[in-house]
């Protein structure tokens, strides 16, 4: 799915749901990794439950912003200096964690969020991130 696709095919208000159902094992993993590249931006995952990971997004395109609602198995996620240069959509994400708490660093700075936290953020710097247990995240 490429960045603005829904909306640029079928207007303003279209929905999509993905998931990892079809695709299993590692596979399913690597094709995680991909989709959120592509459709979110470009970024680095790792896991070590790559071979049995799951995940899903439902997605919400309006004509001036996106709402997402992720769930996915742990893992960890990176965004280089290189992963800015090929790709950085300026946008602003609002993030609502729920289910597990996840560990977010920017710069100095590292955050613990426990379900019920929300995190501003414009993912102009490099960054890693990562959840513990299954997660998800309402942006």
């Amino acid at each position: 799915m490429g960045r603005g696709t829904a909306v640029g095919k079928t207007g303003a208000g279209a929905s999509v749901h993905l998931s990892t159902d079809s695709v299993s094992g590692p596979e399913g993993f690597g094709w995680w990794g991909d989709m959120v590249s592509r459709a979110v931006m470009p970024v680095s995952l790792a896991s070590a439950h790559a071979d049995h990971f799951e995940g899903e997004v439902a997605l919400l395109e309006l004509v001036d912003t996106e709402f997402s609602a992720f769930s996915f198995s742990p893992m960890s996620a990176r965004r280089t200096p290189d992963h800015i240069r090929s790709s950085d959509p300026e946008n602003y994400y609002l993030f609502l964690v729920h289910g597990s708490p996840s560990v977010w660093s920017s710069a100095a700075t590292t955050l613990c969020c426990a379900p019920g936290t929300w995190l501003c953020s414009t993912h102009h710097s490099p960054w890693p991130a990562s959840s513990r247990t299954r997660a998800g995240t309402r942006g």
